[in-house]
């Protein structure tokens, strides 16, 4: 009314930067599971804020360990202001790899191979093998089991596990080892189906070839190599033992032979075989059989077959003899009357002195040997000619060991075998 005037202090006016809110979020390991953190990120507005997350997820402003889904929030300054934003979280793609196994090439090798691609997740991947390995392909692997941890940047891991498994074993096999007899060979084809394989055989007595099929007659050891195209090697080795001597089997009987009446059948084989064997009649009476001779009679005349084997090594052979035997009451006369009429041999047992006494119906040559039974071999011979009687002493006494011998006494007609013991 004065026309008084006044005037205030100037004011400014000013309004907050827009209020704006963001979301981010990260994960660790998988991503699959309550294993995401969200981020809210406001600026602007007027603080404090207050944030709203709907689903029931609570007022604060980050959440944490929540799994993948959509996640919207609000935010409100002290002014009343408001924003909203949401964030999808959405898992990487498994932690997942394929691989390729490689099997050793030949049995017992240890060229195997795993080698692994990993996909998903989120490289780059670490990798943690039960061998020690920590690269992410492994060879020079023998066949066996292995496993290995895949790791990616965030943690997530998976374990794969591979067996590696050894081919078929190439086996070489050249069978038993071998004896030859005097003037065989031994073949031998270790062919395999691969047309490709090589060959090489070797042995101690300088002997090699690179055949798959050897014969083979000289006494060795004898080792085959075989390489197949993929180089698997496998070896066998055979022993080969070549006689130098040929097998006999011989024995020797008598040819007067009387129905119950002992007589004995001495082997006479040289060399010395590893191995005899007696194969009697049924009808012979085994009285006492051994390895180098056998003691045996007949109740009935008749012919009758002797066989012995003899074996050295893995050799055999055979000698068989038809053997006559007939009644003594007849063939003693007419015995009598013809060919030997007396045939005495004493002392019998002996010191290894003793007297052989014969007596022939006409002149007669004699062959007289001496047999060892230990090892076959001809220890004493007499031979005479054009004589009707024959008194022949033995003086061994002292050279003749104590044991078993047998006489042989051979006439142009017939031969006799008796046993003598020296004591």
């Amino acid at each position: 009314s004065n026309n008084n005037t006044a005037q205030s202090t100037t004011l400014q006016l000013t309004q907050p930067d827009a209020l704006q809110l963001s979301l981010t979020a990260d994960f660790i390991l998988c991503g699959d599971g309550n294993d995401w953190n969200i981020q809210s990120n406001v600026i602007g507005g007027t603080p404090p804020y207050t944030y709203f997350w709907e689903d029931g997820n609570g007022t604060n402003p980050d959440l944490t360990d929540v799994p993948p889904g959509t996640y919207t929030v609000t935010v409100q300054d002290s002014r009343g202001c408001s924003s909203s934003d949401d964030i999808t979280l959405v898992p990487p793609q498994p932690l997942t790899n394929t691989f390729i196994a490689t099997n050793p090439t030949c049995f017992n090798g240890n060229d195997g191979a795993i080698d692994i691609t990993p996909t998903g997740g989120t490289p780059p991947y670490t990798f943690f093998w039960d061998n020690g390995a920590n690269t992410q392909n492994i060879s020079g692997l023998a066949s066996g089991q292995y496993s290995v941890e895949i790791f990616d940047s965030k943690g997530c891991s998976i374990i794969r596990d591979f067996e590696l498994v050894d081919p078929q074993e190439l086996i070489i096999d050249l069978g038993p080892d071998k004896t030859l007899c005097l003037g065989q060979t031994y073949t031998i084809d270790a062919s395999i189906n691969d047309s490709l394989a090589t060959y090489l055989w070797q042995a101690d007595n300088g002997f090699t070839d690179t055949n798959a099929q050897v014969t083979l007659s000289q006494s060795g050891t004898y080792t085959l190599f075989v390489t197949t195209a993929l180089g698997c090697v496998s070896t066998d080795t055979i022993e080969i033992i070549a006689l130098e001597n040929e097998i006999t089997a011989e024995f020797v009987v008598s040819t007067d032979i009387f129905v119950n009446e002992s007589f004995v059948i001495v082997d006479v084989s040289n060399p010395i075989p590893d191995t005899t064997q007696w194969i009697l009649p049924e009808q012979a009476q085994q009285i006492e059989i051994t390895t180098n001779y056998a003691e045996i009679l007949f109740e009935q005349a008749g012919e009758y077959q002797i066989t012995l084997i003899t074996t050295i090594g893995d050799c055999e052979t055979f000698f068989t003899k038809t053997i006559s035997v007939r009644e003594a009451a007849f063939d003693r006369e007419q015995e009598n009357q013809n060919g030997l009429q007396q045939y005495l041999m004493y002392p019998n047992p002996t010191k290894g002195n003793f007297t052989i006494e014969l007596t022939f119906d006409k002149q007669t040559p004699i062959d007289i040997k001496l047999f060892s039974i230990a090892n076959n071999s001809l220890l004493y011979q007499h031979q005479d000619q054009q004589q009707t009687e024959y008194n022949i002493p033995f003086n061994l006494e002292g050279i003749l060991p104590s044991g078993i011998y047998f006489i042989l006494l051979e006439t142009p007609e017939k031969s006799y075998v008796r046993k003598i013991i020296v004591e």
